[in-house]
């Protein structure tokens, strides 16, 4: 085999793996924002507190308070939830990120977007299960160089 054909062959493999990367990173771009951002820095969950009564507070990874509820209450399943959460922080991208403790359900994660009055909010849907499901809804604000959150447990029947 001549050494033009073999530098040929290679081009092209390398050519076809390089393709085969990006064509991954844009696919799960999500992933390898994580992989390369680290893991979350949670902050002070709530101490007693039930988010089926009112509005919870909790310490980001950053030492931010921040406040968080979900309505109609109590909270329901299966219908449409209002998101609400209130700081004194400014956040590029929040998202809340809400799965089960005691069964996998799957994930569900919601966008939060800044409103007027500083605060974020949006909208979010809860599985139905049957029997008691405990949850945690994580608050997680993902910006360049870091990723930071806190959480927040509550069960539904």
């Amino acid at each position: 085999m001549s050494l033009k054909k073999l530098f040929k062959i290679l081009a092209i493999q390398l050519g076809v793996a390089i393709l085969l990367v990006f064509a991954y990173l844009a696919y799960d771009a999500d992933l390898i924002y994580e992989w390369l951002s680290g893991d979350v820095k949670f902050g002070t969950p709530a101490q007693e507190c039930d988010l089926h009564t009112g509005a919870c507070t909790a310490t980001m990874g950053d030492g931010t308070p921040v406040t968080f509820a979900m309505s109609p209450r109590p909270i329901p399943v299966m219908q449409k939830l209002q998101l609400h959460l209130a700081t004194e922080g400014h956040y590029d991208s929040l998202k809340v990120e809400i799965y089960g403790l005691n069964m996998n359900m799957g994930r569900y994660s919601y966008t939060l977007t800044r409103t007027s009055d500083g605060n974020y909010s949006g909208e979010g849907m809860i599985p139905a299960c049957s029997g008691r499901m405990d949850w945690r809804a994580n608050i997680i604000a993902e910006e360049p160089t870091r990723r930071i959150g806190t959480y927040f447990t509550f069960s539904t029947e």
